[in-house]
């Protein structure tokens, strides 16, 4: 993998924490309108700023910004999980545990793949 390919995998990552907090943040906003949920609201308003703040983390601080998000992501998957269970219905709990799913697997090829290849160049532009 390449110093030129590098930078833009780092961005696919960044843009798929931003796409899951666009996604939480409408999702809080819709259940509010709906059901005047305003847990929905303020979770989706508080879990967007978080996943807004694990992607600028993740252009400044790579390795902590992506396994912040990976983190957040977890705890939404559960509580996702959770309403699925107790409600039984697919929406929106069902489509946003995959959306965090899909979201985890991104995050979980880059810290194995493309963060490992950071590290090797840092090395190297110190060394040489």
């Amino acid at each position: 993998m390449g110093m030129i390919l590098l930078p833009g995998l780092m961005l696919v990552g960044c843009v798929a924490i931003l796409v899951l907090a666009v996604l939480v943040l409408v999702g809080g906003i819709i259940g509010f309108k709906k059901a005047k949920s305003k847990a929905s609201l303020i979770a989706g308003t508080v879990s967007a700023i978080l996943l807004t703040a694990c992607a600028w983390l993740s252009i400044r601080r790579p390795e902590f910004g992506f396994k912040s998000a990976f983190l957040i992501t977890g705890l939404l998957e559960g509580i996702f999980i959770v309403r699925l269970i107790k409600t039984k219905k697919f929406m929106p709990s069902g489509l946003m545990l995959i959306f965090c799913i899909l979201e985890q697997l991104i995050l979980l090829w880059i810290m194995s793949v493309v963060l490992p290849w950071l590290t090797v160049i840092r090395h190297n532009l110190h060394k040489g």
